[in-house]
């Protein structure tokens, strides 16, 4: 989640934001999203509806964002490859015909260990916490081809968001904490301060890219 850092960011910009959320939802149209945490198999239907609203209230920047690589990776089948390929290709359409630009923010990168716990075993046995984390060529190794898939669509009206850009040091590791705090909650999801870091992100995303063109909404499409 990066609704606490968009908030922030948003405020201080003056440019109203609406956030459209459901669980293990997958912003993408006509993709079909049945994990067991997936509410009522409904997310189709939902996500019709978001791009109904982008149309109707004439929202001018979209920003997908996912936990990606866990609806689709390299290891898929190309029947799953290509139809998220086509479900990408839809909804990127139907948003700029409703108006919209496209922002896609990649994925946080995932860490191989709960990271609460395991600063905690760091701390506790005089480790030093700092050098805890994920190499980052790991990390792209596990999101090359939906990267590279996002790839494939960058441009003026497609723009990319890559957050482990922002959470690598310069010895090369996705780091799990940053001044003796966790950056996650647990594998994967950020916490509140580990969201913040991001904000040199999204404070370029909307001087650049949104605030020069109108100050108007920008509406977030997630997946939990």
């Amino acid at each position: 989640a990066v609704l606490h850092v968009l908030n922030v960011v948003c405020a201080k910009e003056g440019v109203r934001g609406v956030a459209a959320t459901h669980s293990a939802t997958i912003p993408l149209l006509e993709f079909p999203c049945s994990t067991r945490y997936s509410l009522r198999g409904d997310s189709i239907a939902y996500n019709q509806e978001i791009v109904k609203f982008v149309r109707e209230q004439k929202v001018k920047n979209v920003l997908l964002a996912a936990a990606w690589n866990g609806y689709i990776s390299s290891t898929s089948t190309q029947l799953e490859k290509d139809r998220f390929n086509s479900c990408l290709t839809e909804t990127i359409d139907a948003l700029h015909k409703a108006g919209a630009k496209v922002f896609i923010m990649e994925d946080v990168p995932k860490q191989k260990f709960n990271v609460p716990r395991m600063l905690a075993v760091a701390v506790r046995f005089g480790k030093d916490p700092s050098k805890l984390g994920l190499p980052v060529m790991d990390e792209r190794l596990r999101t090359a081809w939906i990267n590279k898939t996002f790839d494939r669509f960058a441009g003026a009206s497609v723009v990319l968001l890559d957050p482990a850009s922002i959470l690598t040091d310069q010895s090369g590791i996705c780091r799990a904490e940053m001044d003796g705090k966790a950056l996650y909650f647990d594998q994967q999801h950020l916490t509140i301060f580990g969201e913040m870091q991001l904000q040199p992100m999204f404070d370029q995303m909307i001087r650049q890219e949104i605030v020069p063109r109108s100050k108007t909404e920008i509406l977030q499409a997630k997946a939990l």
